[in-house]
This record gives C-alpha cells, structure tokens and sequence, in this order.
C-alpha cells in the first residue's frame, strides 16, 4: 500500500506568516506603549498667570511656554483689542524642553471701564492641563473742564454757551438753589459725550426778584463734576408817582405869604 506524505511547503509559509505577524503585533503593541510613556511625559506650563496693560494702549507684554511638545496659544472670542504679535502654534518633535516667547499688544482703551480677556496655551494632548492667563486692561482716565464757571442773564433772557470738554461721556442735571427742578432754561441736553459746546436759553423774567440756578456736569461714571451757577436779574419796577393832596386849600382874595405843601414821592408799584 502506498502512502503519499503531504508536502511540507505549504506548513512552512503558515508558520512563517504567523510569525510574521505575531512579530507585527509586539512592535505594534511595543510603539503603543512607546507612545504612552510620551504623553505622560508630556510638559506644559507658562512663565505668567497674569499680564496687565495701561489704557493708552501700544504696549507689548511677554509670557514663556515651557513645553517639549506641540503648543497652540489663543484668546477669547471677543477680545479684538488684544493681538498676538508672535506665533500663535508651533511643533517639536524630538521630545526636548523648549522656551517660547509669545508677545501680546494692546489697542488703546477708549472706555472708563477695565476690560479683560483669557488666554489659554495648550498641547494636541488632552491629558495634558491646558494653562491660562488672565490679561486687564486699565479704563480710560476721565477728564472733565467747563467754561465759563457761571452765565448772567438780564431780565429779557437770552442765549449763552457752555464749553465742555471731555474726553468720556457726561450729564447734565439742572436745579435752583433749594436743588429743586426749574424750567426757566431751555435747550439744554441732559448727557453728551466728547468735546461739546452747549447753548444755555433763558427765559424772560417778569417778576421783581433775582432768580438762580446751578447746572451741574458730572462724568457718567461720577468720577468728576463742575457746577455753573446762573443767574437772572429782576425786572425793573415800573415807577408811578403818589400825590399827598389832589386839593389845596384856597388862598384869600389879596394874596397871602402862606405856603402850601404837596408831597411827591416814587415807589415800586405793587405785585
């Protein structure tokens, strides 16, 4: 009886492929283990928690990253007033510590109020904490002058100008010397913003007594105020005449060297 034996050829390639990649595998399994260890020793950090600007703006201020990875540098949505003037990313791939310097400016602040903004450094690994940095920026500092210091108005009234400069937002508030409300001046916007020249319109006055008021313009934020103090004078009296006697007592026939005495005088008319 003949027995024919299988060829072994066909054995030696099927062990040779599962060798091949049993092999595969342990380096497979080898660099994911590789890799690992690499993210945990990962590096991140930065030089400065904080930066803060002046309001004029211009200035450049400068932070480190201390990273021996891949890094990415941005701000909040919204801070269009803070600029990156440096990379905002950058690649390191040979896994050593390095030091970047990332500069930040500032357009000047225009408002009163502080403003402020985040910036966050962070790598392509997220198991690695990304790090933050608060950025303030100061407000504007206000000013305020008015001229002149006081208006005077005649009787008839009139028109004069206030001269107010600013470089913020104001109001303007309006009240006799009792800090009561008037309406005898006229036209006169209640805020205002900038450089301003206002008109002041007074109404005529007919009564016989002075009248005051103090305009006050105070910065919006009530840092600054100035007071405008107003006067009007009173009208004038209208004068009459007050006779003592409508008669006088008759003289004699011949004459005499008698006197007789009429009293004149002037006063203000009644109100």
């Amino acid at each position: 009886m003949n027995t024919k034996l299988l060829p072994r050829k066909p054995f030696a390639n099927i062990a040779k492929t599962i060798l091949f990649f049993l092999a595969s595998y342990l380096i497979y399994t080898g660099c994911i283990k590789k890799t690992v260890d690499e993210e945990i020793d990962i590096k991140l950090d930065v030089s400065d928690t904080s930066l803060s600007f002046g309001y004029v703006g211009g200035e450049q201020k400068s932070f480190n990253i201390m990273t021996n990875y891949n890094w990415s540098v941005a701000k909040e949505a919204g801070a269009t007033w803070l600029h990156f003037e440096s990379a905002t990313s950058g690649s390191i791939n040979d896994g050593n510590n390095q030091n970047v310097i990332i500069t930040v400016k500032a357009d000047p602040n225009q408002g009163t109020a502080l403003r402020t903004a985040t910036i966050t450094v962070s790598n392509d690994i997220p198991v690695v904490e990304n790090k933050t940095i608060s950025v303030t920026q100061a407000g504007l500092i206000p000013s305020l002058t008015v001229e002149p210091t006081s208006l005077s108005f005649s009787s008839s009234g009139g028109q004069q100008t206030l001269t107010i400069n600013s470089n913020t937002s104001w109001k303007i508030d309006i009240k006799d010397s009792d800090d009561k409300d008037i309406d005898w001046l006229k036209n006169i916007p209640k805020t205002g913003e900038g450089n301003k020249t206002v008109t002041v319109t007074a109404d005529s006055i007919t009564g016989t007594t002075d009248r005051k008021a103090i305009i006050k313009v105070t910065t919006t934020n009530g840092a600054i105020s100035h007071e405008i103090v107003v006067t009007q004078a009173a009208a004038l009296p209208t004068p009459f005449l007050n006779v003592s006697h409508q008669d006088l007592p008759p003289f004699d026939a011949e004459g005499d060297d008698a006197y007789r005495t009429i009293s004149v005088r002037q006063k203000k008319k009644p109100e």
